[in-house]
């Protein structure tokens, strides 16, 4: 079985991953000012198309001086919908070296498919120093045997914490 993505414009960025054969397509059309990335998982057995689509938020805090939060929405899925969803949401900081490790981490465990939210904390250990953040959110989809998975990163936030 071999994936295929296509990434158009519905929200910020849309991505639709599929089961099949035939040709890979990617174009990319960003907005400044979105806050989150929106991406569509989807897996396609017998020309009928199922999936969700889901978004990942930029961190934000919900009180001052509280923790710092990563977010994970299941929006919306197909009918028919896939047999079960596992969704996956990282807070991500970025290091010294410029790569990012993940500072927290939650996921959904294989459920029902539905719209959900999941919100990942972070307590900051200190308030001193300005660091980047970022939230990666995952959604991994299974129908009738088959298997699609979408990772999407939001935009960044930078923040003493």
């Amino acid at each position: 079985m071999r994936f295929h993505a296509a990434l158009s414009t519905a929200a910020a960025s849309v991505l639709v991953l599929f089961a099949g054969t035939g040709t890979s397509h990617a174009a990319s059309h960003s907005r400044e000012a979105i806050p989150s990335i929106t991406a569509d998982a989807t897996t396609k057995a017998s020309a009928v198309v199922v999936g969700c689509l889901f978004e990942s938020m930029k961190p934000f805090y919900v009180t001052a001086g509280g923790p710092l939060y990563a977010q994970g929405k299941i929006k919306s899925c197909t009918t028919p919908k896939p047999d079960a969803c596992k969704l996956d949401v990282t807070l991500e900081k970025k290091l010294s070296n410029g790569l990012y490790g993940v500072v927290a981490n939650k996921n959904t465990g294989w459920k029902t498919c539905k719209a959900k939210t999941l919100s990942v904390p972070y307590k900051c250990p200190q308030r001193i120093q300005k660091h980047t953040y970022k939230t990666v959110s995952s959604l991994q989809i299974e129908y009738k045997g088959k298997y699609g998975t979408k990772v999407v990163g939001s935009s960044t936030i930078a923040t003493n914490c």
